[in-house]
């Protein structure tokens, strides 16, 4: 479980917690935590001290209060805020995931709004499934919470510490680290370079291996050279799942099996 996974749950938290009176200092430093997310770039460290100080001459008291002060800044946020514009999207964003009823609805409002949890977009170009944290895949299996946020979160914080490690970003990662948990789950380009005992591979279908959005020759060829990358991460054994009825990957019949 990445370090995104903490963020994410820190926000959920916060959310929760969005009408309790708490310590203007809190406040501001949860608003600006908001805003490091919102968009894609983090605030640099002078924008931030500008906004926090435009925040405390509010004496914000709740996330909400924190939310209708941070509308109304003119400074300059992220590069731009022409007339304020920036700063009543950032606030309308947040507002949003604030104001969700479900987890699901709070998920989605993350990944439309949130592009600043995408961790590396480099790699997210070069391989359709890389998403850290993947949002989507997160807003379909939260439907059964419904508006139980904190059992999401408390079942999230059980995953990450007892079923899953994902190694970080770093490509230089000690064998201490990297093997400190049975399971490992990661995408075929983070684990590019490393080698297990016995890999799964997961929804090797058509549509998924090479994906429905891959259309051109190059974005094919793309997909081909992922798909390589996990199916020798394997010393021993590779294992292949797909769902019941699907039509298997076309780089199976490739692979002659």
């Amino acid at each position: 479980m990445s370090a995104t996974f903490e963020r994410l749950i820190r926000l959920l938290t916060v959310k929760e917690d969005a009408d309790r009176r708490r310590s203007a200092s809190n406040v501001l430093n949860d608003i600006t935590f908001f805003c490091d997310y919102v968009k894609r770039y983090p605030l640099n460290k002078k924008t931030k001290l500008a906004l926090k100080s435009h925040l405390l001459s509010s004496r914000p008291r709740t996330i909400r209060d924190g939310i209708d002060a941070l509308a109304d800044y003119h400074g300059e946020l992220k590069g731009k805020n022409v007339d304020g514009e920036t700063s009543l999207d950032m606030a309308d964003a947040i507002s949003q995931f604030i104001d969700a009823e479900s987890v699901t609805d709070a998920l989605l409002s993350l990944s439309t709004d949130f592009e600043g949890f995408q961790y590396d977009f480099g790699k997210s170009e070069e391989d359709i499934f890389f998403a850290d944290p993947p949002f989507l895949y997160l807003a379909e299996y939260a439907r059964q919470y419904e508006d139980d946020f904190a059992s999401f979160v408390d079942d999230i914080e059980v995953a990450k510490d007892t079923l899953v490690y994902t190694p970080p970003f770093d490509d230089d990662v000690s064998d201490e680290n990297l093997f400190k948990r049975p399971i490992h789950l990661m995408t075929a380009l983070r684990a590019k370079g490393k080698e297990f005992d016995k890999v799964v591979l997961l929804d090797v279908q058509d549509q998924i291996w090479p994906n429905r959005n891959a259309r051109t020759q190059q974005q094919l060829e793309a997909e081909r050279r992922v798909f390589y990358v996990a199916f020798t991460r394997a010393r021993e054994q590779v294992t292949m799942l797909l769902h019941k009825g699907a039509v298997p990957s076309p780089y199976i019949q490739e692979l002659g099996l």
